[in-house]
């Protein structure tokens, strides 16, 4: 698995005040989700956020023509064990370009978000629209996906010849979910959408029906291989793993867009959901049953000591933890009940104590336990930017979680969130401009 496609951050280092002449602009809309940028007026003249927005414009004048992945082959290959994986015939092609393609919608709808800018609209739209009306994705299901037997019958080349790896890594289609949904959430907030309803309810129906289910798909590969495995060794793995903290995520995100109560209930609670394809199914490892087996007592993430051995325990055991707080966040905006601080069971943690336990490493005040580990612990300083000035933050937390939250420059992250400086606001006290 290669896990350094799966994010990006950088240095911001150019600056701007308003929109290039050249383009059109109208009046912006608010949209209320995570990935919306700031509105307060006295904020935006900050030179953080006017330089994420030149980032933006940068975004909207290199941008390429909308790239769909459409199948070539009678059917998908892994793609991960090849030198170079093969275009429009593998798994990892297909996650690759949607990860890349919708982080690029969304960017470019964040942009119009801010600025009015009727350009960066017609772009982002296009990019929706084409990938609605011309993808192919990846549905385990509708592949013959069996849990049971851990098997993909017919399939055998996959990954390596374990085909089962295919079907559990389907579930990195969720980053596009979660950035064309946030675009799209963007998109039908903005007074330009209303000449745009069918172009709307095409791009609402295939995340629906098509991107949902698609991720649904994979995320039930690791649920149903723990149904029906309860005494395997893999169970604690197939009940914990970072995979399922970013199915919800991606889950949540495309249920508060689509305002689909149903979608948001077997997220939370692990209410029966039928996405179209699966039929109906309750969801074992749905937020509120996740976490205690995700989060020990003492705020370790279940994946660090799982990756440990190759010097990848902290960014795993972070990497969990980004998906965990997205996912809380999304479902608390959509008028769930906090998850912070909540203990699920007597022997579980909570995403607080998570959140504790790592603050100290990405702000540097602690060195790594591993002093081998492969990641530098600054890079998870954005997910304190996320959660600094929420209302349980309180007490000893405030210091801690704000020197962790300006412990990094501005970053760019591309699953789900795009700029920093666009989104959140550094904590004033220790403002580092």
């Amino acid at each position: 698995m290669i896990i350094q496609r799966r994010y990006f951050s950088g240095i911001i280092i150019a600056l701007i005040i308003g929109v290039i002449a050249s383009c059109s602009t109208t009046t912006p809309q608010k949209s209320n989700n995570l990935a919306a940028p700031i509105s307060d007026p006295a904020y935006i003249p900050r030179d953080a956020y006017q330089t994420a927005l030149q980032h933006l414009q940068t975004r909207l004048r290199n941008a390429p023509p909308p790239d769909p992945f459409i199948l070539e082959s009678n059917t998908f290959d892994f793609g991960w064990c090849q030198p170079t994986p093969g275009r429009n015939t593998t798994l990892k092609d297909l996650t690759t370009r949607l990860e890349h393609q919708s982080a690029l919608a969304r960017d470019l709808m964040q942009l119009h978000a801010a600025t009015g800018s009727e350009d960066a609209f017609n772009k982002g739209l296009t990019y929706l629209y084409r990938w609605a009306t011309e993808a192919t994705l990846f549905n385990a299901y509708e592949l013959g996906m069996d849990a049971s037997t851990a098997s993909f019958p017919g399939i055998e080349k996959g990954y390596c010849n374990r085909s089962w790896n295919m079907m559990l890594d389907s579930i990195w289609q969720t980053y596009g979910l979660i950035n064309f949904s946030e675009a799209y959430s963007i998109l039908k907030a903005s007074e330009l959408s209303s000449g745009h309803q069918n172009e709307l309810d095409t791009i609402r129906a295939w995340l629906k029906t098509r991107v949902v289910p698609a991720v649904n798909a994979g995320f039930h590969a690791w649920t149903k291989f723990a149904d029906t495995h309860p005494t395997s060794r893999a169970f604690m793995r197939y009940r914990s793993d970072n995979h399922l903290s970013w199915s919800l995520a991606g889950l949540a995100t495309a249920g508060y867009a689509l305002e689909d109560k149903a979608l948001l209930d077997y997220v939370y609670y692990g209410t029966a959901y039928d996405d179209g394809t699966s039929g109906k199914y309750e969801n074992p490892s749905s937020l509120i049953k996740l976490i205690p087996f995700a989060i020990k007592p003492t705020g370790e993430i279940f994946d660090e000591a799982e990756r440990s051995s190759k010097h990848k325990g902290f960014f795993y055991g972070n990497f969990s933890l980004w998906a965990l707080v997205i996912t809380a966040i999304n479902t608390e905006q959509a008028g769930y009940p906090p998850v912070w601080e909540a203990q699920f069971t007597p022997e579980s943690g909570t995403i607080a104590k998570a959140l504790d336990r790592y603050a100290p490493y990405v702000s540097g005040d602690l060195p790594l336990i591993d002093a081998e580990e492969l990641t530098k612990p600054v890079f998870f300083s954005f997910v304190y930017r996320l959660v600094v000035h929420k209302d349980w933050v309180q007490n000893t937390r405030i210091p801690m979680y704000q020197k962790a939250a300006n412990a990094a420059e501005s970053q760019s992250i591309r699953q789900g969130l795009g700029s920093i400086d666009l989104i959140t606001v550094k904590p004033e006290n220790l403002q580092q401009n």
